[in-house]
């Protein structure tokens, strides 16, 4: 699960070793992960933070946090990173508030965050969007449809924007709302940032809002085949299968 959140969030802050799980008996077990956050960045703002500052034995500077700290940091520096090491202190990872409340959504246990400064006054986009699929797997659709909705209040900033409005229109759909779902999956592909111009998106992002973006015309096509509109659908399936769609 844990490999699952920060690929999606941060997939370059990180390094992973697939490692061969065997079972007593011989016989092959699940796939386990080593990972270890390999960003590491001196984006601590030494003027404004509470944090004492020492020289080693070997000349080199390093960052205490015995006695309390309170950091702050270099806009320019962090820039979009959630994770990143500390250069002068490498001990620690450094995460934004949305990972954090990712990790506390999912449930995951054994992490420890310690805040710098207030939590903020409304949750964030992410977790919403988390309890959304949770409702879905489960069956309860409208309570999916109702969680999306508020990832989608919430996060017009967010990277997942497009796929908030993508799953609300997959659970409209599956509940027989398909203009519901048609007006969602229209949402879906004009806020994607691959339809409004040139983007200064990395691998791993634009291959994941590709992705998005291929599989709302195709679930566009199977609405509008729904509501009888054969040719608007044979155009929407046609656009993703030049986008890469390769499923029957």
């Amino acid at each position: 699960m844990i490999r699952q959140i920060v690929v999606v969030l941060d997939r370059e802050a990180f390094e992973f070793l697939e490692c061969r799980v065997q079972f007593p008996d011989g016989s092959d077990g699940p796939p386990r992960w080593l990972c270890d956050v390999v960003r590491v960045l001196d984006a601590v703002d030494e003027a404004n933070s509470k944090v004492t500052i020492r020289t080693g034995q070997s000349g080199n500077k390093f960052y205490s946090f015995a006695g309390g700290v309170n950091l702050l940091f270099k806009p320019g520096v962090v820039g979009t990173s959630r994770f990143f090491r500390i250069y002068y202190n490498q001990e620690s990872v450094i995460c934004d508030d949305e990972v954090r409340a990712a990790c506390e959504a999912a449930g995951l246990k054994g992490l420890r965050f310690v805040a710098q400064r207030l939590p903020p006054e409304r949750p964030k986009a992410f977790p919403c969007w988390l309890n959304g699929s949770s409702h879905r797997k489960r069956g309860d659709l409208a309570a999916a449809i109702a969680a999306y909705g508020e990832a989608i209040r919430l996060g017009r900033r967010d990277t997942f924007y497009p796929r908030y409005f993508f799953d609300r229109a997959e659970a409209c759909f599956a509940l027989k709302d398909i203009d519901g779902a048609i007006a969602d999956y229209d949402e879906a592909i004009k806020v994607n940032p691959l339809n409004s111009g040139p983007q200064r998106l990395n691998e791993t992002k634009r291959a994941m809002r590709l992705s998005w973006l291929t599989e709302a015309y195709w679930g566009r096509g199977k609405a509008l085949l729904e509501k009888g509109d054969r040719t608007r659908a044979e155009q929407d399936f046609e656009t993703a299968r030049k986008l890469g769609y390769d499923r029957d």
